[in-house]
């Protein structure tokens, strides 16, 4: 599962032994978080590799490596 809270990302360890490889956390902890310059509202996708692809209201598309650093981001708007 994943959260938002203080404009993060939050990856809990159950989407991230299913979806991600990692199945050391606890299921329902935090596994990592990626911080933003404003609210994620939208529902992140992941692709076969574990990438995950997700938007924020600060107007930027983000792509984060399945350990949570950021592969790229892109402004989309205003």
């Amino acid at each position: 599962m994943y959260s938002y809270r203080n404009y993060k990302l939050v990856v809990t360890a159950l989407l991230s032994a299913f979806c991600l490889n990692n199945s050391d956390a606890e299921i329902g902890s935090e596994a990592w978080s990626f911080q933003t310059g404003d609210a994620v509202v939208s529902s992140p996708t992941l692709d076969s590799a574990g990438n995950i692809y997700f938007g924020s209201v600060d107007g930027k598309a983000y792509s984060l490596s399945k350990d949570g650093s950021e592969r790229w981001s892109v402004q989309t708007g205003d």
